[in-house]
């Protein structure tokens, strides 16, 4: 799916594509997953993650939403995502970019 996200730095909307996106590491635990601005060069991170909520997020997509253990999976892979967003803004600094689809 590619929509249009706006580059924190140099605020010129760039299309990306959420299928691929890049991934850098930004410490031991903490990664994220971004975009390199085509105008300025900058990376952009759209969102963080950890190996643990990666491997939430498999088991999760294993069952159907209308199974019983869907509601609780959902429920902890939100939370976690939440948290380890929380945490990667905190290290790589305030969210620098604005979502279009939200504004």
């Amino acid at each position: 799916m590619e929509l249009s996200w706006q580059c924190g730095a140099c605020s010129k909307d760039n299309m990306v594509e959420f299928d691929h996106l890049l991934t850098w590491t930004l410490n031991d635990v903490l990664s994220a997953k971004g975009f390199i601005c085509e105008f300025c060069g900058t990376k952009e991170a759209v969102y963080f993650t950890t190996l643990s909520l990666e491997k939430h997020k498999r088991t999760l997509s294993k069952y159907h939403p209308e199974h019983k253990k869907f509601y609780f999976l959902f429920k902890e892979t939100l939370r976690r995502a939440t948290q380890v967003n929380i945490r990667g803004e905190g290290f790589y600094g305030k969210s620098r970019h604005s979502n279009l689809a939200t504004s």
